[in-house]
């Protein structure tokens, strides 16, 4: 599949990553409520920023620690409901035309994801600086 301009293959891009993301487990857990019931229910959020947003060779480029399985439940029990993660994938894009996103990130995202997800939090993936 070509795009013709950088625009339509982000907004492309994001859908497969949404998707990506989008496992069967999720589905399992949705829930018949409205917008504003999910909203309250999420509550005070928690924000992962300089890991997988950072431009430069890893989640540690700017000074944070990779974030681990075991960060979850802390914040779980710190009354966190929501995790933010803002994630850049410009530095982990291949050239064109396939424009293929790194394995190892994808792989990497998709963990912190389901780290989340396992501790009944709620994630927010947000495409940061691209």
């Amino acid at each position: 599949m070509k795009f013709k301009n950088k625009k339509k293959w982000y907004l492309f891009m994001i859908l497969i990553i949404v998707s990506f993301l989008c496992n069967a487990r999720l589905f399992a857990q949705m829930r018949d409520i409205t917008g504003h019931e999910i909203v309250a229910d999420m509550r005070v959020g928690w924000n992962l920023g300089n890991n997988f947003d950072s431009l430069g060779g890893d989640e540690t480029a700017w000074g944070n620690p990779t974030p681990t399985r075991g960060l979850f439940p802390v914040l779980r029990d710190m009354g966190f409901k929501t995790i933010r993660i803002p994630v850049s994938w410009g530095e982990h894009v291949g050239p064109g035309p396939d424009y293929t996103i790194d394995p190892e990130r994808l792989d990497k995202v998709e963990a912190v994801v389901n780290w989340v997800l396992d501790n009944g939090m709620y994630a927010i993936v947000n495409m940061h600086h691209d």
